[in-house]
């Protein structure tokens, strides 16, 4: 009986040790768990101040998100798959962003790449990925930070359609210095040749020689005139980029006025100037410069009028505009310079019906001015049918 008594005993302090041991094991769990929940309550606390979209996904599955992400895009965790991310990538967006998913998983490294997303409220953003192996929760996991660099990327376009637009002029420059160039010194080898011809031999011409010396030297200096005074005028509206100074003129007056300009021009080509504009159309703009560019496109018509055309200034009012348009019949453009020039292209021209030569600087002053104007123009151009050039003015 004192054996099976000790060994009653014996059974009983073993499993107080055993109990004992339950309730420390028990204890150890408890403070375990809330270690956990705190280290998880901590996690979400410091995603949730990042200003970004936070993912973290385990077995294709989502298992948390920041409330940035999930404000953002409405996502649910522990769904399947992707959680309703899927949802808002864009499609080409779709494969890829999955395919890195895999590779992550996998333990392949996977370099930041972008994808285009689309949240909840319909905006298309573009975002910077960049996947990380964790552990969560005690089990693998990928942890995904999805960064906006839409505004970046747009900034990037704005430079790089910029750096476009630069070349393009410097190309454009270029080739103005070079063709100035060949303008300038070409006329002067005429003039230098009239000139030796006049001073050599004046007392042996008779008055048909040497009126026709004169009307050369005339016209050259006309011409070099022209030239110089297109690239002054050019150069002061490249560098002076001040508004126009408004008033309300009366159309009508101001293409009057141009056409008194060129009535010895219109009439050594016989060529009739029509002006068709109403005598009580006001337009609100800069008479300088408006004056400019009816003379520009009026000189232009003219040059490239055959004898006996006729150039035509025609008005409409459209949709609260005034809409200005210069027609003639004349030689028009070839497809390709016309494509150049509707490109906005200038330097660019070729000889009239005459002869004359111009600098190419005129429908560029044009579009700069009308521009300056809150308007555009439209270029119509067909080889041996003539051009029309439209000055679309808000009212």
């Amino acid at each position: 009986m004192i054996f099976r008594s000790e060994k009653v005993n014996f059974r009983t302090k073993n499993l107080k040790k055993l109990n004992n041991r339950i309730a420390e094991d028990s204890a150890l769990i408890n403070t375990s768990k809330k270690l956990i929940e705190e280290s998880e309550k901590q996690l979400r606390h410091l995603l949730d101040s990042i200003p970004e979209i936070v993912l973290v996904i385990q077995d294709g599955r989502l298992k948390l998100t920041n409330s940035w992400g999930g404000g953002l895009l409405n996502l649910e965790t522990d769904s399947q798959y992707d959680g309703g991310l899927y949802k808002h990538l864009s499609s080409n967006s779709r494969e890829v962003f999955w395919e890195n998913i895999h590779r992550s998983a996998s333990g392949e490294p996977v370099p930041p790449y972008e994808v285009s997303l689309i949240d909840s409220a319909g905006a298309e953003k573009i975002k910077l990925v960049r996947t990380s192996p964790i552990t969560f929760q005690g089990n693998p996991a990928l942890l995904v930070v999805m960064s906006d660099i839409t505004a970046m990327k747009r900034n990037e376009q704005k430079l790089k359609e910029f750096g476009e637009l630069t070349d393009k002029e410097n190309k454009a420059k270029a080739r103005f210095i070079s063709m100035l160039s060949h303008d300038l010194r070409s006329p002067f080898q005429g003039l230098l040749g009239i000139g030796s011809i006049l001073s050599e031999d004046f007392e042996k011409m008779d008055r048909p020689k040497m009126k026709e010396m004169i009307r050369l030297l005339n016209d050259s200096l006309q011409g070099q005139y022209k030239l110089l005074d297109d690239l002054l005028t050019w150069t002061r509206f490249q560098n002076d980029k001040s508004e126009p100074v408004r008033e309300n003129l009366y159309f009508h007056d101001v293409v009057e006025s141009v056409f008194k300009i060129f009535e010895s021009t219109a009439a050594t080509k016989s060529i009739s100037l029509i002006n068709m504009i109403p005598g009580h159309v006001l337009v609100n703009g800069d008479r300088k410069m408006l004056n400019l560019v009816i003379r520009n496109l009026i000189s232009n018509a003219i040059k490239f009028s055959y004898p006996g055309d006729g150039v035509v200034v025609d008005y409409e009012e459209k949709g609260g505009l005034h809409i200005i348009t210069v027609t003639d019949t004349g030689i028009g453009m070839p497809p390709a310079l016309y494509t150049k020039m509707n490109a906005g292209e200038w330097g660019l021209s070729k000889p009239g019906t005459g002869g004359e030569k111009g600098s190419g600087l005129g429908l560029g002053m044009v579009r700069e001015i009308v521009s300056r104007h809150g308007g555009k123009i439209e270029l119509f151009s067909e080889e041996n049918k003539g051009t029309s050039v439209t000055i679309i003015l808000p009212r």
